[in-house]
């Protein structure tokens, strides 16, 4: 039950997020199962081996109080012997693997999905998501390497000093433009830095810093719940709400740019 219960939790469990407690029910159905059709053999073995041998009881025995007692005791003394002998691979397993398989691929789903909306919404070339290491505290990605996800250590000063001061950066690097904004959780601590950039020098406008900080308020949620290993979090729900939040911004945006444009508001974009 507990080989099975694993597996289920480390391939079906991670791959649709099911809870473990479901993959422990379908591995003690598989156990059940194999219990049923093994029982037999079993008892066949050890009469073959001369270790177990025929009562001989007749009927009439077979009903008495004594013998259905000690036929009682017989059964729960190989069950508690039988799950004793089952609990040993649990000195050998990694508890907390499955845990932090299902965390992982969350914040891979952030690494891609999140991050190409990002990407798409503010016209950019490329968008990197960098989370703070509680214990070293420095900043780290993951990466499409050879077609899998892979760990980076961030190499990066603008996002690293983005890291560090806490404020949102928008400049020119080289021969491209750079926008990042910090990802704060609830108590105001940066975990994290959201790194956009463009492939030629086309200066970020203010809008995109309102729109990315608004962006970042969203993903500190789901992201701070995915470091806290939060089974709720959901990529799909995170996408809609970025996306909402984002229309809105944008026709809000167009609304004010035209009341503006026709004299009655004295506000325009500012580039």
């Amino acid at each position: 039950m507990i080989i099975a219960g694993e597996y289920f939790d480390l391939t079906i469990g991670v791959t649709f997020g099911i809870s473990t407690m479901a993959a422990a029910a379908l591995g003690n159905l598989v156990s059940d199962v194999m219990g049923l059709g093994l029982g037999g053999v079993v008892e066949e073995s050890f009469e073959k081996l001369g270790w177990v041998k025929e009562a001989g009881l007749s009927r009439l025995q077979e009903t008495l109080p004594i013998v259905r007692r000690v036929r009682l005791l017989g059964s729960a003394i190989g069950v508690v012997i039988g799950c004793l002998i089952g609990m040993f691979p649990l000195l050998f397993m990694d508890t907390d693997q499955s845990a932090r398989l299902k965390r992982q691929g969350k914040i891979d789903e952030m690494f891609t999905s999140v991050m190409d909306f990002i990407t798409q919404a503010l016209e950019a070339h490329k968008t990197l998501l960098f989370i703070v290491d509680k214990e070293t505290g420095e900043l780290w990605t993951r990466k499409n390497q050879h077609g899998k996800m892979e760990r980076f250590k961030c190499d990066n000063d603008t996002a690293i000093q983005c890291a560090r001061n806490g404020d949102i950066s928008n400049g020119t690097v080289a021969t491209s433009s750079v926008l990042c904004s910090p990802v704060f959780d609830g108590d105001g601590r940066v975990i994290g830095v959201i790194h956009v950039s463009k492939s030629r020098v086309c200066p970020f406008r203010v809008k995109d810093e309102v729109a990315l900080t608004a962006m970042a308020s969203h993903i500190s949620c789901a992201l701070e719940k995915v470091l806290n290993n939060d089974s709720e979090t959901d990529t799909n729900s995170l996408l809609s709400a970025l996306k909402a939040s984002h229309e809105h911004y944008s026709h809000h945006l167009r609304f004010v740019t035209e009341r503006a444009k026709g004299g009655r508001v004295a506000f325009i974009d500012k580039e």
